[in-house]
């Protein structure tokens, strides 16, 4: 260990192993802050060479000073160990819509795959964050420990992963081509389900395992949003193609997600005007052989992205497209999360967050239990009871969306 970028990985180690739920990058970044005049002073020449646009990288640093540091970082360590960690607690949603830090990952690797064993639970979500976590596809323990990013053999940006029944495969979507992949859990043995002519997005696996359902957007360009969406499922032994539902604007159809028994899927039907501006949104079902759509809420709802339980057959949904509504209103800002029937009775408020904080891709737990979700403003990822509306924060995450957890026959 002779070189500043292995003294600066072992303490990363360090904090990471000592302080897990600790935020171990901040710490390490207060250690190198704190501790900048004793390694720059001018009997220690630091040189930079530039890695990009505002990046740095040390070279050539002395080893005296960063053993110090080390010193320094041992006795903030000590410290820690009378602080405690904790895991999920309950917490009252941020009183605030403006995003603020987020605590980071500890540690993603993408050098090789995961551990997921058999009927372990994880988490799994999408970043688009350049810095920490990454980008890519990541999964992480129920308490936001053990991040780890998988799939990184397929290039490109990730997003929209959805578990298989069983657990132990995972479908996304890679943007810059509108493909459809599938890889195990560890993200090994990478699978292109279908490479779209249009862009496909938010794929959902059927209850038994054999089906993908999907959105195909068609796009006229310059306009800022498809001129039509289709609903369509892919059949993974025959590769065959169902439409299930295609609409024009001003109606977008879009983020299917199947029933219980596999016979019909819930969408989000967009309504908007020629400049593409949000009027509306509603939750509608839909056969999945076929059919017309049979509608749950109304347009000024702006209810979307559904998720159906396949436990308590309860869909589950929220008004996060009001952000996007032109002219903006008061409470627009504010979304929170319903369940309503498949019959469209029994509709429920599950959580009333404070004005300007905004909860949203939620989904419904394998076993109907909970919700899972993240807020908008600083992708901090929660549990929702859906009974009480608690809401409890899940420890060490940072920049998630489409969180979805494992599910373990």
């Amino acid at each position: 260990m002779n070189t500043t970028d292995d003294l600066e990985r072992h303490l990363r180690l360090m904090l990471a192993d000592a302080a897990p739920r600790r935020e171990p990058e901040t710490l390490f970044a207060a250690v190198m802050a704190s501790t900048r005049t004793i390694r720059q002073r001018p009997s220690l020449v630091v040189e930079l060479r530039q890695g990009g646009i505002g990046a740095a990288t040390r070279s050539n640093l002395r080893l005296a000073p960063m053993l110090l540091v080390a010193l320094l970082t041992m006795g903030l360590l000590a410290s820690l160990s009378f602080l405690g960690g904790g895991s999920s607690t309950p917490v009252a949603p941020p009183p605030s819509p403006s995003p603020s830090p987020s605590p980071s990952l500890a540690s993603p690797s993408a050098s090789s795959p995961a551990t997921v064993v058999d009927g372990e639970p994880w988490i799994v979500f999408d970043s688009d964050k350049a810095s920490s976590p990454g980008e890519g596809t990541f999964l992480m323990r129920p308490d936001g420990t053990d991040a780890r990013l998988i799939a990184a053999d397929v290039t490109g940006r990730h997003k929209h992963p959805d578990w298989s029944p069983d657990g132990r495969r995972i479908v996304f979507v890679v943007e810059d081509t509108g493909s459809i992949w599938i890889v195990d859990a560890d993200g090994s043995n990478p699978e292109l389900v279908i490479d779209c002519a249009n862009d496909c997005d938010y794929p959902a696996w059927s209850p038994d395992g054999t089906k993908i359902a999907y959105t195909e957007a068609e796009s006229a360009p310059p306009t800022p949003a498809p001129i039509a969406t289709t609903i369509k499922i892919i059949d993974l032994a025959t590769k065959a193609i169902t439409t299930v539902v295609r609409e024009e604007r001003p109606l977008l159809v879009d983020v299917p997600r199947w029933s219980p028994d596999g016979t019909q899927l819930v969408v989000g039907v967009d309504r908007m005007d020629a400049q593409a501006n949000e009027t509306g949104a509603a939750i509608a079902i839909v056969p999945a052989a076929g059919g017309e759509l049979r509608y749950l809420t109304e347009f000024e709802t702006f209810a979307y992205k559904p998720d159906w339980s396949w436990v308590t057959d309860t869909i589950l949904y929220g008004t996060d497209v009001l952000k996007y509504k032109t002219p903006q209103e008061p409470g627009d800002d504010t979304w929170n999360l319903y369940t309503i029937k498949p019959d469209g009775t029994g509709l429920k408020q599950i959580t009333d967050v404070p004005a300007g904080s905004r909860l949203w891709e939620a989904s419904w737990t394998p076993d109907g239990t909970r919700i899972i979700a993240d807020w908008e403003s600083n992708r901090i990822g929660v549990f929702v009871d859906p009974d009480t509306g608690q809401i409890t924060t899940i420890n060490g995450t940072t920049v998630m969306t489409h969180p979805g957890l494992r599910p373990t026959p």
